[in-house]
């Protein structure tokens, strides 16, 4: 049996006021669960969650093999699936399980080793000669940014969605269990702890502290201190598993035999990507590629994921929002085109006739203007240049002044009106005797006759 020492701690922290975490430290298993889904159910979840392990695989004796862990996880998902059935306030809550377990020696394998296991974005960790590495893989979404280069780690710790993750307990008939297997070292400190931790603790301070501290429970104290001194958003877990007794560590401290958790047993994986004291913390490895177990779980109906893609897409109501986005875009354009297309006046010919028109000239896309007043002036009565004026559409700002350029357009002369000739009268003298006789003119055609006085005979 090895020899294994423990240290555990769990708070609140500085802002929740209920602590939905829960652990496990029952030799041969040790393990951290995050649970979600609002007040209370979270912390059901949780402890559905260690609770099984507990009940499983508890009792000192080493469990056989990785897969009775992967077995226990799987069952706690059943669990907590069916405890959400029961109560309505339960509906959709679940949880984070990181669970390490002592495994017994294979006959002719070598010394005992130990098992990971892992769901959600609480994590597992190893420092081994003041070496500090993350053997888990965040299931999160902003892990997802990282390993994408959308975002740095450090953007990560105060990403707005940092506490979405894309696995957990409780959410799914059937989950995906991340496990690995590795030998047991002499030495060795292992750490596990929620997401209250790492989100307010860099890794390096979190490697000073493990590589400094020799007791796990002091150790433990400290970190949910640190914590909470740094903000305690969250409940803060922690579990600290040092390895007394096991084989001697490797010549070169970095490496780590890590396998997988594969259905034949084979496989292997580096140690890459470490932080030693005063590094840079690296990005979340990626040296294992766990695989899906496949094994069925009683009681719950399989998840086939290639017939889940081809399953029509459900009608939800984000689609709804989307749909009624795009209506809500198309009427304000629809609006402000009509108001433009309707706005202002112009001046033209409605056949013979000349009117005022609302709108604008030629119309705008399916808008035509429209005949707002039709006036008694008629093109026969224009000057050209009037005509040509109304031709061209002049544009008016209301009715009233399309209407008064109109009555303020003279009338062409009519060529065909009759001429009047003014003759003017004149005088003439005709001399006589010392007299003088005025004599009028008549105008040409009228008749009128002239008399002229003799000298008196």
């Amino acid at each position: 049996m090895a020899n294994l020492r423990i240290g555990s701690a769990t708070d609140t922290g500085q802002v929740r006021t209920t602590n939905e975490d829960s652990l496990v430290v029952a030799t041969p298993v040790f393990a951290v669960a995050d649970g979600m889904g609002g007040h209370l159910a979270g912390e059901v979840a949780s402890a559905i969650a260690v609770d099984t392990l507990r009940a499983r695989l508890a009792g000192g004796d080493p469990i056989p093999s990785a897969d009775r862990l992967v077995a226990s996880v799987k069952a706690a998902n059943v669990a907590i699936l069916q405890a959400a059935r029961t109560a309505v306030e339960r509906r959709g809550m679940g949880t984070t399980i990181t669970a390490l377990a002592l495994l017994a020696p294979e006959p002719g394998a070598g010394p005992p080793r130990l098992a990971l296991a892992n769901v959600g974005d609480s994590r597992a960790y190893v420092i081994r000669a003041g070496v500090l590495k993350q053997l888990s893989i965040d299931h999160s979404y902003v892990h997802e940014l990282v390993t994408t280069g959308q975002i740095s780690a450090d953007e990560a710790r105060y990403h707005p969605n940092r506490n979405i993750v894309t696995r957990a307990l409780g959410i799914e008939p059937e989950v995906r269990v991340d496990a690995w297997t590795f030998p047991l070292v002499r030495g060795d400190r292992f750490l596990l702890c929620s997401d209250g931790l790492v989100d307010e603790v860099l890794d390096e301070t979190i490697c000073e502290q493990l590589a400094g501290i020799a007791d796990p429970q002091a150790a433990a104290d400290s970190l949910v201190a640190t914590a909470n001194r740094h903000g305690g958003r969250d409940n803060i877990t922690v579990v600290i598993v040092d390895v007394i007794e096991g084989i001697d560590p490797p010549d070169d401290p970095l490496e780590l035999a890590v396998e997988p958790h594969w259905a034949d047993g084979e496989g292997e994986a580096a140690w890459s990507d470490d932080l030693r004291l005063d590094d840079t913390p690296p990005s979340p490895p990626a040296f294992a590629v766990p695989i899906r177990d496949s094994t069925p779980v009683p009681g719950i109906p399989r998840h086939d994921p290639e017939a889940a893609a081809t399953r029509p897409r459900r009608f939800t109501w984000r689609t709804l929002l989307f749909l009624f986005a795009v209506g809500a875009v198309f009427v304000a354009a629809f609006s402000m085109t009509a108001v433009y297309a309707r706005t202002g006046y112009f001046v033209g010919f409605d056949q013979a006739n000349v009117a005022v028109y609302k709108g604008r000239p030629g119309g705008v896309l399916w808008f035509d203007p429209t005949v707002e007043v039709r006036t008694p002036r008629v093109r026969a009565e224009l000057t050209p240049s009037d005509i040509t004026i109304i031709n061209s559409n002049l544009e008016f700002s209301s009715l009233d002044s399309a209407v008064a350029f109109i009555e303020g357009i003279a009338p062409a002369p009519d060529p065909t009106a009759a001429s009047t000739t003014v003759v003017a009268a004149t005088t003439s003298t005709i001399s006589g005797a010392g007299t003088s006789t005025p004599t009028t003119s008549a105008p040409a055609g009228t008749g009128a006759s002239t008399t002229v006085p003799g000298d008196g005979g």
